[in-house]
């Protein structure tokens, strides 16, 4: 704790600018019906409820694991993101918001894109 609150102000400006884009991010994500998100403690990374996608399919195949979704949203949207399953979690995705909040913005409109084409 005594690293955060009494740290380098360039290091403090970071951590602000990582708050500020997780709550932009977890915003612009639980937009996208059926995404649900576990906010982030402490880390850089969120965890994305896509389980009520799996089963859906995408051009005829079936997303089955939190693996094929990536793999899909990956080949359709060219946007990567690390499948919860290899965190022992299928059903969901871990997103990175250590990028700018354009990129952000960008992979969250992909994925609004990407669901909307799962049947």
């Amino acid at each position: 704790m005594e690293a955060i609150t009494n740290c380098d102000p360039d290091v403090a400006k970071t951590v602000e600018s990582l708050k500020d884009r997780a709550a932009a991010l977890v915003q612009a994500l639980e937009e996208i019906k059926g995404i649900k998100v576990s906010k982030p403690e402490g880390a850089f990374y969120l965890w994305v409820d896509i389980s009520t996608f799996l089963g859906k399919s995408l051009d005829g195949q079936v997303i089955k694991t939190s693996n094929d979704f990536t793999e899909a949203y990956l080949n359709d949207q060219m946007v990567a993101a690390v499948p919860g399953s290899e965190f022992g979690l299928d059903g969901y995705l871990r997103l990175s918001y250590a990028l700018s909040k354009a990129d952000a913005k960008r992979a969250v409109d992909r994925l609004k894109v990407f669901v909307a084409k799962l049947k």
